[in-house]
This record gives C-alpha cells, structure tokens and sequence, in this order.
C-alpha cells in the first residue's frame, strides 16, 4: 500500500510539473460585420404600379424635369464593381458608378449623393434627388435567378461587336458609340445605348434548353414565343440567336384561319464581347 500511495504521489507531481503538450483551443473570432456596400448587393424592387409606357430621355417634357415624365422608381441594383442601376416605371434606367461617402450616403457619378441609406434584413431605403426632384425609395430584395455553374459567365456586362448582325443593329438603330447588354443575377436585361438606358427582366426559357426569354420590368407574363437562344458562351464572348416562332395559319374549311403551327425564324444573330 505505501508503495502504492508513493508511485501515485509520483505520477501525480510529473503531471504537475510537465503540463500537456497540446496547446489550448482558442475561440474563432466572430466574422466582422458587413459594410453598407456589401449589404446593399444585389437588386431591390419597389412594389408600384406598372406605367406601361416608355419615357423619352430627349422629350422637352423630360428634359424640363416634370415629374410625370420620370416616373417612380421600380428597382435598384447594385454591383461588386461599384455600379448601379437605378430603373424607373416605363423602362428608362440611370447606369452609374457609385462611390462610398460614410456610413448612410453613397456618392453617384454625375448626380449627386444616395442619402440616409437603410438597411433591414431584406428591406432598403435611401433618398436621392434626380432632376431636382427628391425621391425617396423603399424597397425589397429579390431573388436571383438559378444560374448554372457553366452558365454563370452570362452574368456580365456585354458590349456588342459588329459582327454577324451587329453592324446592321448599329446602323438600324443611329447609335453613335457602343451598345451594350448588361445580364444580371437578379434578373435585370439592360440595354444601354450612349445617351440612355432601358431596363426589362429576363429569366431561362420555360422549354428550350440555353435560351432566355425578356419581359417588361413589373410584368410576370412572357412572351415564350420571342427568345434569345446562347450559342457560345465563355467568360469573354456571347453568341446569341435572336428567333421567334411566328404562326402558321391555314383554312379550316369554314373560311376561318387558325393557327396549326409555329416557324422557326432567326430575327438576329449578335457577337458580344465582355467589357
């Protein structure tokens, strides 16, 4: 027994002067919390009436800043690479680079400040003045479209090239300078030509496979039958079909036509490099 209480002694003391090896598990830090940029990421829409019309940024009406003619706000986007989309009721977009001012304000190229910029949980509020016109937004975060992996590069800022049908676009449409479709993962198509810009949805087409369909912004309904089908598609270069299915009609024997059919027409073939 002594000898029993002697080596417990002995063990119990080798323990004490010799502490383990293995060093203490230290607490992970808590992640910082996001910045204002980072919270405001993605696209916001307001829940407004559809206007069914389109404003003319070269109307004097607009260019006199009556508030009829600019509409409400419908969405903003904004980026990682400090660019935001701000849409109104009857298409026209603003396409601007922003920078941050302080915690609430966000600074916009050429227009002026976002002020009193509120974040809370999927809600956003800011205050802008467009025009000499204050606008207060809210609005709600939308869920982005499901984007495959090997699809994700459609996700871009794309600047159409004059080949295949592009030089004829250019020319159809008098636009001195670069033209360019911007794809985002929330669902914005955005056209934007030198002087302006006009803003729709997109989503993938409910039956063909690589193809998307575009539809008015604050519409749910699309046109299935007009769509865009990718042909090439890597993280510098898009190849698109333009097609719609127009109707075939035929005598049903009572001299009424009805549709028995739809034809595959190619409408446009674009090229478009990433900006």
């Amino acid at each position: 027994m002594a000898t029993f209480l002697s080596l417990a002694l002995f063990f119990s003391c080798k323990k004490d002067d010799n502490p383990a090896t293995t060093p203490p598990v230290e607490s992970t830090p808590p992640p910082p919390e996001p910045t204002l940029f980072e919270m405001v990421q993605g696209r916001w829409d307001v829940d407004v009436p559809f206007a069914g019309k389109k404003a003319n940024p070269s109307s004097p009406s607009f260019k006199n800043q009556e508030k009829q003619d600019i509409g409400t706000v419908t969405s903003a986007e904004f980026f990682g690479d400090s660019t935001c989309i701000i849409t109104f009721d009857h298409y026209y977009a603003i396409v601007h680079t922003i920078s941050v001012s302080d915690s609430i304000t966000f600074n916009i190229d050429g227009l002026g400040p976002l002020t009193d910029i509120r974040v809370f949980g999927d809600s956003l509020s800011f205050s802008f003045t467009y025009y000499d016109i204050p606008m207060t937004v809210n609005a709600a975060k939308r869920k982005n479209v499901q984007v495959d992996e090997n699809k994700k590069a459609l996700l871009n800022n794309w600047k159409l090239t004059t080949e295949e049908d592009g030089a004829a676009f250019y020319e159809n449409n008098q636009i001195n300078g670069d033209f360019y479709m911007i794809i985002s993962a929330a669902g914005s198509f955005v056209q934007q030509y030198p002087d302006y810009a006009e803003s729709i949805n997109w989503k993938w087409h409910p039956e063909e496979p690589d193809a998307i369909v575009t539809y008015a912004a604050g519409q749910d309904e699309a046109n299935n039958n007009h769509y865009f089908k990718i042909l090439e598609l890597s993280a510098t270069r898009l190849k698109v079909q333009e097609i719609s299915l127009d109707p075939v009609y035929e005598d049903d024997g009572t001299g009424n036509e009805v549709i028995t059919g739809y034809e595959k027409v190619i409408v446009n073939t674009f090229v478009l490099t990433a900006k």
